[in-house]
């Protein structure tokens, strides 16, 4: 039962520095992020659909992915930016 806990609490300390980026950044493309976060791609898929929002899963509905010159970015939708003004930035 404590793998689970580690698990739950890797994966909120993934969303924050996630949101933290975003909202600093305004968007950030899939290999960024993955990168920022040092995690696999196959993670940074589960964080997204967690954050994201599709009919199938739900989800949180703060961010989304879109097309971007020919990159999937990851953006924030309105309910995201909300986010951003109630959470810190920076992590000196």
């Amino acid at each position: 039962m404590a793998e689970e806990s580690g698990g739950d609490e890797a994966t909120e300390d993934m969303a924050i520095a996630l949101m933290q980026a975003l909202c600093a950044e305004g968007a950030l493309s899939l290999a960024r992020a993955a990168k920022d976060l040092n995690i696999r791609r196959s993670q940074l898929e589960r964080l997204l659909a967690l954050l994201g929002h599709t009919d199938g899963f739900g989800g949180l509905g703060y961010v989304r992915q879109e097309e971007h010159q020919g990159r999937i970015m990851v953006t924030l939708t309105a309910k995201g930016r909300e986010l951003c003004t109630q959470i810190p930035i920076g992590t000196g």
